[in-house]
């Protein structure tokens, strides 16, 4: 709609072709970034509660949460609800 209106606009989350300018921050980083947080703290059991898969950022920190979790050798088994 906002194309077709000729509206300048921005898709935050989305680094992928289409209208409006895309925007993305980091998700995968963060999600990293969290966990390696609580695991320097002691934590081995550290769930992850994603957003909706229709979201590409919900993906990008789920990998981030399980990139960080393999690093250490910890199990995400049982760990991820969606």
């Amino acid at each position: 709609f906002l194309a077709a209106q000729k509206i300048p606009f921005v898709r935050i989350g989305s680094i992928e072709d289409g209208a409006g300018i895309p925007v993305s921050m980091d998700d995968e980083g963060s999600a990293r970034q969290a966990t390696e947080f609580l695991i320097a703290r002691g934590h081995r059991a550290i769930g992850f509660i994603a957003g909706s898969r229709e979201y590409a950022l919900s993906g990008w920190r789920i990998d981030g949460w399980h990139a960080a979790m393999a690093a250490a050798g910890l199990s995400t088994d049982g760990l991820l609800a969606e």
